[in-house]
């Protein structure tokens, strides 16, 4: 079965849309995070075929892109600032699933809608892709049905490890291992993996890793007294990766 947008593996997703607002503007073949997104290692061509069906959409910091559980009609990918997914229990309770920086691509769908509601962080730009005309671009460009799964396979990956953390890991690790992902993704857009900026709040923070707002700032200043990092405003500066790994039990890989 030919891989399409509908029945690969569903990806975070954003919050509510009006079709409306979406402006026509085509990413080029320049873009800085072209290598981390949908269009890596697809020769020109291809590639155009791909911006042929893409429509370009900013949000303000607060803004919902779509919400769980309505009809997917597009998956974006992140141009410009950070976004996060998440679920509401019944009680109002939010569990943050997930943050997207420029390059990551969500909004994937299973049976017709989104699996979760996505929020702008910051001011952030998305490239919207309607899902009937990218189906049919997939079909026709296998390699980007190749990258396509590989984005699946990498979203099941990450939702495994994010499991684990909440399920098994101390603050202190939960702490650690989220700076560490934080310098891994740093390190793949491109910047400095040990000079960090927190676009999100401490009480984002906290919800993605299931702690509370006080328990998630007392970590990290005491990672701060402990010569670990240090932390002004929104940066953060990694001084100790190796004390912070070994905390996370989050090693190097060949």
């Amino acid at each position: 079965m030919p891989l399409t947008v509908s029945n690969v593996v569903r990806l975070p997703a954003t919050q509510r849309r009006r079709t409306q607002d979406i402006r026509p503007h085509a990413p080029c073949s320049a873009c800085s995070i072209r290598h981390a997104a949908i269009g890596a290692r697809v020769a020109t061509d291809d590639f155009q075929s791909l911006v042929s069906v893409a429509s370009n959409r900013s949000f303000e910091k607060g803004q919902m892109v779509f919400g769980e559980g309505e009809h997917g009609a597009f998956i974006y990918s992140v141009t410009k600032g950070t976004v996060m997914s998440y679920k509401l229990m019944s009680d109002g309770r939010r569990q943050i699933t997930g943050f997207f920086f420029p390059g990551d691509f969500i909004g994937l769908v299973d049976n017709g809608c989104y699996a979760h509601s996505v929020e702008a962080v910051t001011e952030t730009q998305l490239f919207c892709y309607p899902l009937p005309e990218l189906n049919a671009v997939l079909l026709k460009h296998p390699i980007m049905e190749h990258r396509l799964a590989e984005i699946a396979r990498h979203e099941l990956v990450e939702a495994e490890e994010h499991a684990l953390l909440l399920g098994r890991k101390t603050a202190k690790e939960r702490i650690a291992t989220f700076l560490i992902k934080l310098s891994r993704q740093a390190q793949d857009r491109g910047k400095e993996k040990d000079l960090l900026e927190l676009t999100m709040t401490r009480a984002a923070i906290a919800d993605y890793l299931g702690l509370t707002t006080e328990t998630t700032s007392r970590t990290l200043t005491g990672f701060a007294k402990a010569g670990l990092i240090s932390a002004k405003a929104s940066k953060i500066q990694i001084l100790d990766e190796e004390t912070i790994r070994q905390i996370a039990e989050v090693y190097h890989t060949a």
